[in-house]
C-alpha cells in the first residue's frame, strides 16, 4: 500500500504539459486488418526511423519542423510513401494499411489513430471481431447523465438494468451473464445473487463497455445472455491532468424535510468505523442465562431518529491524469483517477400485497431516505520492454457505502393491526482488483503470446441492520397509542431485532494463450490455443438477535409505550423489561469455494474467399464445494465436479468491405452459485420476504443460435439486424411463496425447460444524408423484440394463470434511441436520450400467488454541453424528464398491461434530476 501511495504521489507531482514533436502510428495488413510486426518507417530527409512492435505500432521522436517523406516498407508488401508537414510542436499520427505485392504506392495520407474510447473504435471492433457484440464508448456516455457503469449498460442493444446495477441481456437475468474487467473474470458482489453490482464502477474510469453475445472458445463458457466486459482507460499517448466537479438535485428529494438516524463519522467515506459493530462481549458462543442481561446492555442505544430541515444536493468530483516517460531507456506510462460521489434521495413508496382473491394482505407507505457514497480509484501502468514485449499492471479499487432509513406506516390486514415500522440499514462494499498482463511477439511471423494473472477481493459488510415495529389494532381509535411489538418467548427479529453479516469473496485467476498464423489453401489463417484457471473462496457469516419480554408476570407493559430512542435503552434491559436473545441458526453462515480449469482450441479459417469460420471447443472442469448446516444443525458438506465440452462455430461472410453476414451456433452452461445452493434464510425488509437457497439445484445447459447482418458506412454510421434463439434445459428461476401468518419466501428452483427468441436492430446515422443543413445532427439507438417461455408444468410452484410464463426479468421489447447535435465551431453539443422497456416479471409467483410485473416507464434525458476556455467543458443534464411512476403490479385480468382491476404491489415517483458539472483539462 505504501508503494502505491508513493507511486501515486510521484505520478501527479511529475505531471508535465510539455510535449515534443513525434510521429507515431500503426501498420496493418489492409485485407485482414492485422498488425504487421517488424515493419519499417523511415524519414527520407533525415534517415531517422523506427520499426513496429507486436501491436503494429511505431514511434519516431524528436522531429523538428519541416516537410518530410515517410517511407513504409515490409517484406512482401507494397511500399508506401507519404508526405507529412510538421509545423507545430505536437504528436502527429500516420497509419499505414499495406497491400500485398511489390508495386510502390505514393500519396498523401494523414489520419488519426483510433482511440479505444471513441465511437469509431466500437464500430471497428464490431466489424472485425469474431463474436457478435454490442458496445458503448466513453465518447457516447459522456453525452448522457449516466454516473456508473450500471447506468450506462441500459443504453446497450438488448440490455436493461434492474435496481440501476443488475444487468439483463436479451431478457436473461443477471445469473445468466458473466462479467469481466479488461478481459479477466470478476467475482460476484452480492450475498443473494449470482451477479456483479455494476454501480461499483464510476463512468469516468471506463474506456468502453462491450457485451459479447455469441460464444467463441476464448470466451467464458458460462453465460446465456452475454459476457459483459468493462475496459478501463489505457495509458494515454499524451500527458494530461483533468479535474471535474458537479452538483445535482432531485425534484422529489432535494431541499425537502427528512428523517434519519445517527450515523458513523466515516459514512461519508463509504465505510463504517465500527460505530455499528457487534460489541466484543457478545461472542460467537452466544448468550447464556447468567450473562444475557449484562451482555445485552452492551448493545448501544442507537435507535434515535433525527429530524432535518433540508436535504442537501448530491455532489461528485473526479481527478485524473496520465504521464509518459522513459524508464531504463524504455517507454513507461501511467494513468490514474480518483472519483467521489455522494448521492442523497428521499422516496415515497406505496406498498401493498394481496391474496389470490384480491383481498388485501397489507398496504404500507414507506418514506425511504438514502445516502449513497461511491469512491473509485484507478492506477494503471504500462511498460514496453522492447518492440515485442509489453507489461501492463492494472489496479482498481471501489468503495460503495449505502445508508438508508425507512419509516413505514399502514395497515396489516393479515395480522389485523396498524403498523408503524422503522428500518435502519447500512451496507459497505469494497472491491479491489489487480491485474498483471503480458503481451509478447515471439517472432517476425506474427506468433503472439498473451498471459494474465488477476486477484479480485470483494467484501460486503452489513453491520447492525435494525428493525422495530409499533402497532395497534385495526379497530383502534386514532388517539390510541402505538405499542412496541416485543414478543413473549421466541424473538421475532424482523419486528424487533438486529442483523449482522459479512461476506468476503476472493478470486484468483490466470490465463494464457498463444496465437499462431498459418497459411492454408493460399489463405492467411490463425490457430489460437489457450489455458485458464480460476479459484474462488467465499465466507459468509450472519448473526441475528431479537428483543423479547423478560419475565411474563413481572413485566412492565408501560415500557412498550416509550418512543423508539428510549424503548431499548440499557436501563430497560432487565428482568422487568426486555432481554436480547440470539436467534442465529446453524444455516445462517456458510463457506464455499470453486475451482475451474481447462483450455481451448480455436481456429480462424478462411473456407472460401469472403467466408471465414471462427470455431473450436472449450473444456471447463468445474469443482464446487459448500459447507453449511441445516436449520436443525445437521452438517451439510456439498461437493460436485462437472466437466463440460462446449463447442462453438461462428461463420462470417464478408459481402463487401462495408457489410458482413454472420451466423453462430454454440453450447454454453450456467451453474448454480454459492448463494443459490446455500439454505441460509435472509429477511429483506424492502420486500417483506426471506431469501432461501436450495442445495439440490443442477446446472443449466443452453443451445444458442444467432444470425446477424451488419453494415458499416463512413462517419461512424452503421446498421445491424440480429435474430437469436436459445433453448434451456433445467433453467434456474426464483419463485415467490406465501406460507401464511405473514411468512413469505423467495426460493430458487430448476424449471423443466425454456426457450428465448428475439430480434435486435441497432443503428447510427448522420442526418446530413437527408440534407447538408443537418450535417451536425446524428441519430442513434437500438430496438429489441424478445419472447421467452418457461415450462413449469411439473412444478408445484407454477403460476396460477398457466403452466408456462416468460423468463423472470424478460421484457417483450426494449427501446433506446438518441438524437445528438454537435457543432465543433462553437463547441456546443446537445443530446436527447429516450429509454423504455416492456413489462417484465419482477417476482415469480406460485399456485397461490400471481406473478408480479414491473410496468413500462418512459424515460427521457437531456444534456447540453459547451466548451469553455479551450480545454474546459460545462454540462447541464436533466434526467427522467417525464418522471413516470414506477409501478409493480399483479395482472388480475390477464390483459398483458397495467389497467383498472389490477393490484398495485409497489408505486413510487423517482423524481426528475438536474445536474451541472464543470471539467477542465490542463
Amino acid at each position: 500500500m505504501k508503494n502505491y501511495l508513493v507511486l501515486t504521489i510521484l505520478f501527479f507531482v511529475s505531471y508535465s504539459a510539455f510535449a515534443q514533436s513525434s510521429i507515431s502510428g500503426k501498420i496493418i495488413d489492409k485485407e485482414s486488418n492485422e498488425p504487421l510486426i517488424g515493419a519499417s518507417v523511415l524519414i527520407k530527409e533525415t534517415l531517422a526511423g523506427s520499426t513496429t512492435d507486436f501491436d503494429g505500432n511505431f514511434t519516431i521522436e524528436n522531429v523538428v519542423n519541416g516537410t518530410y517523406t515517410l517511407i513504409c516498407s515490409y517484406i512482401g508488401y507494397k511500399e508506401i510513401k507519404t508526405t507529412l508537414i510538421i509545423n507545430e510542436s505536437k504528436k502527429y499520427t500516420v497509419d499505414f494499411p499495406m497491400d500485398l505485392d511489390t508495386k510502390v504506392l505514393e500519396g498523401v495520407m494523414i489520419v488519426g489513430k483510433v482511440d479505444r474510447q471513441s465511437v469509431t473504435a466500437i464500430s471497428m471492433l464490431q466489424q472485425k471481431n469474431s463474436s457478435m457484440l454490442s458496445g458503448i464508448s466513453n465518447e457516447d456516455f459522456k453525452k448522457s447523465p449516466d454516473r456508473t457503469s450500471g447506468d450506462i449498460l441500459k443504453r446497450v442493444s438488448g440490455t436493461s438494468v434492474q435496481d440501476n446495477k443488475f444487468v439483463i441481456i436479451r431478457g436473461l437475468a443477471d445469473r445468466y451473464n458473466t462479467s469481466q474487467l479488461n478481459g479477466q473474470p470478476l467475482p460476484s458482489t452480492e450475498p443473494d445473487k449470482r451477479a456483479f453490482s455494476f454501480d461499483l464502477f464510476p463512468s469516468n474510469l471506463i474506456s468502453n463497455l462491450i457485451i459479447y453475445k455469441t460464444a467463441t472458445p476464448d470466451l467464458p463458457g458460462e453465460f446465456a445472455g452475454g459476457v459483459i466486459t468493462v475496459n478501463t482507460k489505457e495509458v494515454p499517448e499524451e500527458d494530461f491532468l483533468q479535474f471535474s466537479a458537479g452538483v445535482s438535485t432531485n425534484s422529489v428529494s432535494t431541499f425537502k424535510n427528512y428523517q434519519f438516524y445517527s450515523t458513523g463519522k466515516t459514512d461519508w467515506l463509504g465505510y463504517d468505523n465500527s460505530t455499528r459493530a457487534l460489541p466484543e462481549g457478545i461472542t460467537k458462543a452466544g448468550l447464556n442465562s447468567a450473562q444475557k442481561y449484562d451482555v445485552a446492555k452492551l448493545m448501544p442505544n442507537d435507535w434515535k431518529i433525527n429530524n432535518y430541515n433540508s436535504l442537501a444536493p448530491s455532489s461528485n468530483y473526479q481527478l485524473s491524469g496520465g504521464k509518459n516517460m522513459k524508464l531504463f531507456g524504455n517507454d513507461f506510462g501511467m494513468i490514474g483517477s480518483l472519483s467521489y460521489a455522494n448521492t442523497r434521495k428521499i422516496q415515497n413508496i406505496n406498498r401493498g400485497d394481496y391474496n389470490i382473491d384480491t383481498s388485501r394482505l397489507y398496504n404500507f407507505n414507506d418514506v425511504q431516505t438514502r445516502n449513497d457514497v461511491l469512491i473509485g480509484g484507478m492506477l494503471n501502468f504500462a511498460y514496453k520492454l522492447n518492440d515485442n514485449n509489453k507489461l501492463i499492471f492494472n489496479n482498481l479499487m471501489s468503495i460503495h457505502g449505502d445508508d438508508q432509513f425507512i419509516s413505514r406506516n399502514g395497515k396489516d390486514q393479515e395480522q389485523e393491526r396498524i403498523n408503524q415500522s422503522y428500518s435502519m440499514l447500512y451496507s459497505s462494499s469494497k472491491l479491489y482488483n489487480s491485474q498483471l498482463i503480458g503481451e509478447h511477439g515471439l517472432n517476425s511471423k506474427g506468433v503472439k503470446l498473451k498471459w494474465g494473472v488477476t486477484l479480485s477481493d470483494v467484501n460486503k459488510n452489513t453491520p447492525s441492520y435494525r428493525r422495530l415495529t409499533y402497532f395497534k389494532n385495526l379497530d383502534a381509535e386514532t388517539s390510541d397509542p402505538f405499542v412496541a411489538y416485543i414478543p413473549i418467548g421466541a424473538p421475532s427479529p424482523n419486528y424487533a431485532g438486529r442483523f449482522y453479516s459479512n461476506q468476503h469473496e476472493r478470486m484468483y485467476s490466470a490465463t494464457a494463450d498463444i496465437t499462431i498464423p498459418y497459411k492454408l489453401f493460399n489463405q492467411e489463417n490463425k490457430l489460437k490455443v489457450g489455458a485458464f484457471g480460476e479459484i474462488k473462496d467465499r465466507n459468509f457469516d450472519a448473526r441475528v438477535f431479537g428483543y423479547t419480554r423478560a419475565i411474563k408476570y413481572s413485566y412492565n407493559q408501560n415500557l412498550e409505550l416509550l418512543p423508539i430512542d428510549q424503548l431499548l435503552a440499557p436501563e430497560n434491559i432487565n428482568e422487568n423489561g426486555f432481554v436480547l436473545k440470539e436467534s442465529t441458526n446453524p444455516n445462517d453462515s456458510y463457506s464455499a469455494g470453486s475451482e475451474m480449469s481447462g483450455g481451448y482450441v480455436m481456429i480462424e479459417q478462411v473456407i472460401v474467399p469472403k467466408l471465414k469460420l471462427v470455431g473450436g471447443v472449450r473444456l471447463e472442469n468445474f469443482v464446487q464445494k459448500l459447507s453449511t448446516s441445516t436449520y436443525g444443525g445437521t452438517k451439510i458438506d456439498f461437493s460436485k465436479q462437472l466437466t463440460d465440452f462446449l463447442p462453438s462455430a461462428n461463420f462470417i461472410y464478408a459481402i463487401n468491405e462495408k457489410s458482413n453476414l454472420r451466423a453462430s451456433v454454440s453450447q454454453t452452461v450456467c451453474r448454480p452459485n454459492f448463494r443459490e445452493l446455500a439454505p441460509f434464510s435472509f429477511y429483506d425488509f424492502n420486500v417483506s420476504a426471506s431469501i432461501v437457497g436450495d442445495p439440490n439445484l443442477v446446472r443449466t445447459k443452453i443451445t444458442n443460435l444467432d444470425l446477424r447482418y451488419e453494415l458499416f458506412l463512413s462517419n461512424n454510421q452503421s446498421l445491424s439486424i440480429t435474430g437469436f434463439y436459445k433453448k434451456f434445459n433445467n433453467p434456474i428461476e426464483q419463485f415467490y411463496e406465501t406460507l401464511g401468518a405473514g411468512t413469505r419466501n423467495f426460493n430458487f428452483k430448476n424449471a423443466t425447460k425454456a426457450t428465448n427468441v428475439g430480434a435486435e436492430l441497432e443503428y447510427r446515422a448522420n442526418l446530413g444524408l437527408l440534407h447538408s443543413i443537418l450535417k451536425n445532427f446524428s441519430l442513434f439507438g437500438n430496438l429489441s423484440y424478445i419472447h421467452s417461455n418457461v415450462d413449469v408444468s411439473v412444478d408445484a410452484n407454477s403460476a396460477v394463470n398457466g403452466t408456462s410464463r416468460a423468463l423472470q426479468g424478460q421484457s417483450p421489447y426494449l427501446i433506446n434511441c438518441g438524437l445528438n447535435y454537435s457543432n465543433n465551431r462553437n463547441g456546443i453539443s446537445t443530446t436527447l436520450l429516450f429509454n423504455k422497456i416492456g413489462r417484465r416479471i419482477w417476482l415469480v409467483g406460485s399456485n397461490k400467488y400471481l406473478d408480479t410485473y414491473e410496468a413500462p416507464r418512459n424515460v427521457l434525458d437531456f444534456q447540453i454541453a459547451k466548451t469553455i476556455f479551450k480545454n474546459g467543458e460545462i454540462k447541464f443534464n436533466i434526467q427522467d424528464i417525464f418522471n413516470n411512476s414506477a409501478i409493480f403490479y399483479q395482472d388480475q385480468n390477464n390483459s398483458k398491461k397495467f389497467d383498472i382491476g389490477d393490484t398495485k404491489i409497489i408505486e413510487q415517483k423517482l423524481g426528475t434530476g438536474y445536474s451541472l458539472s464543470v471539467s477542465y483539462k490542463f
